[in-house]
């Protein structure tokens, strides 16, 4: 995997050392884009760090480049599908027979689709991988991202296309009327961060501190996705979006998500951040009452999943 020059990258840990040494995170998605710059900064700065993808060779090329970078092999690649409920939970069952405890998670993983597609679970598969996926997994390593003496980090990655939900969010969560790719994507982003402002509330900063970011534009396979047919509104203005989007750095995108991880838990406990700048949410999200709401609708997604699977 080759990777772009970057001078100011944090002192390559060697073993005992760096602002996270010691300490274990995990990145879901990162065998290429912002997670793979995330878990190779995290790696970087000393941390045991395990990330996960579906492709194996990828994840294998992914671990020699960060391991090279990091200079200590404390580094490992998991496949996973997140597509489903029983692929997020068996990784959550992995990571707990793995480690002691868990200081970091960073929950990457996402996609967005121009067709809509359904996944083994039945649902529609935006909102399994970007929304379902984090909260089955999140809630399944509660208990380990809670052991240690610490206060761990949660770093769920989330996208300014949540801003364009439209209506009802509630309303056609599975979007078998009107489908549109951003459209769909942004509210499933929505529900997560949603959930991470209803997470904040539910586990003690003392032992956990979960924040969202949007980390920006990056030119990554997701970003090549958005065609005009995902986005429609840009179909007049194409050329200039890709313009903008192929200079677009992954690497600098990923620091976002390092910072908040390195950040005190009281500056980032329960609040989203575009980029560096934390923000408040639009006024017709902020309802106190849209947390529970979609707490509820994970809950009822993953049993509906874990029902089924036993049949």
């Amino acid at each position: 995997m080759t990777t772009p020059n970057e001078p100011d990258l944090p002192g390559a840990a060697t073993s005992g050392h760096g602002a996270l040494a010691g300490k274990s995170a995990v990145v879901t998605g990162a065998t290429e884009g912002i997670g793979f710059y995330a878990a190779r900064l995290l790696a970087s700065r000393g941390a045991t760090v395990l990330i996960s993808g579906r492709d194996r060779q990828r994840g294998s090329d992914a671990v020699a480049a960060i391991r090279q970078a990091a200079r200590h092999d404390r580094v490992e690649f998991v496949s996973v599908d997140h597509s489903t409920v029983e692929a997020n939970e068996k990784l959550a069952a992995t990571l707990m027979a793995r480690f002691d405890l868990l200081d970091v998670l960073v929950n990457n993983v996402g996609g967005i689709f121009a067709k809509r597609l359904v996944t083994a679970d039945g649902f529609e598969m935006s909102l399994a991988l970007n929304f379902l996926a984090p909260f089955v997994l999140t809630e399944a390593l509660l208990s380990l991202l809670t052991r240690g003496p610490g206060v761990a980090r949660c770093v769920n990655v989330v996208s300014s296309s949540f801003k364009m939900t439209k209506g009802d969010p509630f309303d056609d969560i599975q979007a078998e009327r009107d489908y549109v790719g951003i459209f769909v994507h942004g509210r499933a982003k929505l529900f997560t961060l949603l959930w991470s402002m209803g997470l904040s509330h539910r586990v003690p900063v003392s032992r956990l501190a979960v924040t969202a970011v949007n980390p920006g534009m990056a030119w990554t396979s997701m970003t090549q996705s958005l065609s005009p047919e995902v986005v429609p509104a840009w179909r007049h203005i194409f050329p200039i979006v890709r313009f903008f989007q192929r200079r677009a750095d992954p690497a600098r995108a990923a620091r976002h998500c390092e910072r908040l991880v390195l950040a005190e838990p009281a500056a980032i406990e329960g609040r989203y951040f575009d980029g560096d700048k934390p923000k408040k949410l639009p006024r017709k999200f902020a309802d106190p009452s849209l947390p529970d709401r979609v707490q509820a609708i994970g809950t009822e997604l993953r049993a509906a999943a874990t029902d089924r699977s036993r049949k």
